[in-house]
């Protein structure tokens, strides 16, 4: 008979999971917007997966790329440089209290035409990387990070959000990259696991 897993191993990874500060969230597969030449589409991007989107990822190339994110409700704003281009940022930045980001509302990814030069930091062909998100939860600001990629191929352009994270806890920082660390009940949990299975076998 295969093993299972204890009830009592299992509460603890749950009760952990649920009583995290980070709360992440990785899609089955990355959230993506795919668009040729004279399309329009869009897709949400909803943080705290309460079925309610806090941005929207618009994707068009009318005669040229152009790609932003906008927000879809009140209280949410997105880190940026110059209150026009998403900040681009590398892991380990810190976003929120006591570092004075910058945040505003709808802001460019990128866009590039025949008769401008490129701009925007999130150039087709780059590696992942991450944008800062504020939004208001219960009317309290939470502090989260996205992590997600331009990439182009013969006739199209297209947009992926790879996963994303806040803090549940209100006005608390978070670091570009964070994710909920295992804690001492995870810990003894997955020793619990594993000595149960050594029991079981024969």
């Amino acid at each position: 008979m295969k093993p299972t897993l204890p009830a009592c191993v299992l509460a603890a990874l749950c009760a952990q999971t649920a009583n995290a500060a980070i709360i992440y969230t990785l899609p089955p597969q990355p959230i993506s917007v795919t668009v040729a030449q004279f399309e329009q589409r869009s897709a949400p991007l909803d943080l705290d997966n309460d079925g309610v989107p806090e941005f929207i990822l618009w994707a068009d190339i009318p005669l040229w790329i152009d790609f932003t994110i906008q927000p879809a409700r009140p209280g949410v704003f997105l880190q940026h440089r110059n209150s026009q281009d998403l900040a681009r940022l590398p892991a380990g930045v810190t976003l929120g209290p006591p570092d004075a980001c910058t945040w505003g509302g709808s802001l460019l990814f990128f866009n590039s035409g025949f008769v401008t030069a490129p701009f925007g930091e999130w150039e087709p062909g780059l590696p992942p990387a991450f944008f800062g998100v504020k939004f208001d939860i219960g009317g309290q600001s939470h502090f989260g990070w996205v992590r997600a990629q331009l990439t182009e191929s013969i006739g199209s352009v297209t947009i992926s959000v790879f996963d994303y994270a806040y803090e549940s806890v209100p006005n608390a920082p978070i670091t570009t990259g964070a994710i909920p660390a295992p804690g001492a009940a995870v810990l003894m949990g997955i020793s619990a696991m594993a000595a149960a299975l050594r029991r079981r076998r024969p």
